[in-house]
């Protein structure tokens, strides 16, 4: 009987262990596990995934988060200057107890041209040392190829990271009267949007909320080139 007491004891204390981060996307929990599947509409050549992590519990967490794939980057804004792109590791950080951490970001790069249907998965762990406190997998699928890039086409943004305003700069792109500036959150709904009127052009973020974004020119389906923005 006390063999079965010390070993039910010993699996909620695991349980207690494991709860103590949660991690949250687009508002919903994430459980150890579970599997997002994030649609890719564009052959954008970068996809971001942003999600947070809350400490449940009273004592400090430290620890890093990695992921499974070389086509995937972490960036953790709040122990980063500017942007931090640490490969498929992040830095070690450290959640207060009762807090969390805002707006962890992993960036994918997505390969242009790849065709309908095609998907790719990539685990995301969150470790304190060895140990693997949650993991869960992030999957990309193409569901729309009928957009097309325009080859050589190059986007300059400045300043980068940009607090009120940011200017563009396309290079090699011949663009017609419909073509637009499209801002994108890390959910892909499009935020602000603009005719392009002029191959240099300046975009008000000051109503923005701080995040990664991507901005990406629009000219009818062909899309002619994306580029991360960052606002502070």
């Amino acid at each position: 009987m006390k063999k079965t007491l010390f070993f039910l004891s010993f699996v909620a204390m695991l349980g207690l262990a494991n709860a103590q981060l949660n991690v949250v996307y687009n508002s919903v929990d994430i459980l150890n596990d579970d599997t997002i599947t994030l649609n890719v509409t564009s052959p954008d050549d970068e996809f971001i995934f942003a999600f947070d992590l809350q400490n449940n519990d009273t004592e400090d967490f430290t620890g890093r988060i990695e992921a499974d794939s070389t086509d995937a980057n972490i960036f953790v804004g709040s122990i980063c200057t500017d942007v931090c792109m640490a490969g498929r590791e992040s830095p070690m950080f450290t959640i207060t107890g009762g807090s969390s951490l805002d707006g962890i970001h992993v960036n994918f790069e997505v390969a242009n041209g790849l065709g309908m249907g095609y998907s790719a998965k990539t685990k995301i762990s969150v470790l304190a040392g060895l140990e693997t406190k949650v993991e869960f997998w992030v999957k990309l699928v193409v569901n729309n190829v009928s957009l097309q890039t325009v080859e050589n086409a190059s986007l300059l943004t400045y300043p980068n990271p940009a607090k009120d305003f940011v200017t563009l700069s396309l290079q090699n792109a011949d663009l017609s009267a419909n073509a637009k500036v499209q801002i994108l959150n890390t959910l892909g709904a499009v935020v602000k949007e603009a005719p392009m009127t002029s191959d240099n052009l300046r975009i008000s973020v000051k109503d923005m909320p701080a995040g990664v974004y991507a901005c990406r020119i629009a000219d009818g389906q062909k899309i002619v080139t994306t580029k991360k923005i960052v606002v502070k």
